[in-house]
């Protein structure tokens, strides 16, 4: 990587290397070619590739430098869009849609991790999305009220809770989201 802690901080740091690559030489052929090496570009270059279709992958700097590697690794399900705000803002089709992807996702990451044996410290024991006052704390509960409909497993944690795992008292709680995590 870089090693600018400015950029990618903590999760540079303790990031095992990226595997060795080369730098393309010459011509290549290939059916599509993907640019970006991030979460986004591997997995659709992994996709293809599954699909029969012969796939170069091009990236400019390093395997996860871009966005992927300043995300700290997070496996985050949903969006802070509350879930009752996409059908009204895509329509009822492509907002169920969206909704459906964007809960389903972080389960499609821990399966694609297993099916292909990848070796990035997988930890799938959720994240937190913290409250701020007792506005933030009706925001999530809220949140998980809308996500719980939808049968996702999400709770609501006391400021006591949220404290015990956070290791501060700032927060007057925070929403568990246990289909999330974190990866290398």
């Amino acid at each position: 990587m870089q090693n600018d802690p400015l950029s990618h901080g903590l999760w540079e740091t303790t990031a095992p290397p990226a595997p060795p690559t080369s730098p393309l030489n010459g011509r290549i052929r290939a059916d599509v070619a993907v640019v970006g090496c991030g979460y986004t570009g591997l997995s659709a270059a992994l996709r293809l590739a599954e699909s029969g279709a012969k796939v170069v992958a091009l990236e400019a700097v390093e395997i996860g430098f871009g966005g992927a590697g300043r995300n700290v690794g997070l496996v985050n399900a949903g969006m802070w869009v509350m879930p009752r705000e996409f059908p009204k803002a895509l329509g009822a089709d492509y907002g169920e849609r969206a909704l459906t992807l964007l809960g389903d996702a972080p389960g499609l990451v821990w399966e694609t991790i297993a099916k292909h044996a990848i070796d990035c410290d997988p930890v799938r024991n959720g994240t937190l999305q913290c409250a701020v006052g007792a506005s933030g704390l009706a925001e999530i509960e809220e949140r998980a009220r809308q996500w719980g409909e939808r049968g996702a497993p999400v709770r609501v944690l006391t400021a006591a809770e949220a404290a015990k795992r956070i290791g501060s008292v700032a927060y007057a709680g925070a929403l568990l989201d246990q289909r999330a995590g974190t990866i290398q």
